[in-house]
């Protein structure tokens, strides 16, 4: 009988794990739009795609700016090397540019100068969750005092 009972249960905790693992690892997109306004009250605007498998991501970023001839697209390719309860994450990335473009106006390109020079080197980067709840997740990326908001496709 604790034969039978141990089979049925290691059954049910097999199913359970397979459940999870099918549903946390499917790939995932995520999106973001984000407005900035430098000191000069320039606006740029930035649209973010991000798609997850497991512990990897592909970043696609577009940003369109008064100081920069056209749409500049920039593709990022990392993992997130830890994570923890607290919300806290590593990740480690490096970032090309898809779609060279001229600055027409260096006073109005600060965003896309900074960017621009991301691509130089590898990153690793901290970033906090900071809220996560229907589909919308909101990190801290702890530079710049950034604060990023993300929508899901789940």
């Amino acid at each position: 009988m604790r034969l039978i009972i141990f089979i049925i249960l290691s059954l049910i905790t097999f199913f359970i794990s397979m459940y999870y693992k099918y549903y946390y690892t499917k790939p995932s997109e995520y999106y973001s739009s984000l407005y900035i306004i430098n000191a000069s009250n320039e606006v740029s605007h930035i649209k973010i795609s991000t798609n997850i498998k497991n512990n990897e991501f592909i970043s696609q970023t577009y940003v369109r700016s008064a100081g920069i001839n056209d749409i500049a697209v920039f593709s990022s390719k990392g993992e997130i090397k830890e994570g923890n309860i607290r919300g806290e994450y590593i990740l480690s990335y490096s970032m090309n540019e898809v779609n060279p473009v001229s600055v027409v106006d260096i006073d109005k390109a600060e965003l896309f100068i900074r960017l621009k020079a991301r691509t130089a080197f590898s990153h690793n980067e901290n970033i906090k969750l900071l809220y996560s709840d229907n589909g919308i997740h909101i990190f801290d990326m702890q530079r710049n005092n950034n604060t990023i908001m993300y929508s899901s496709n789940k």
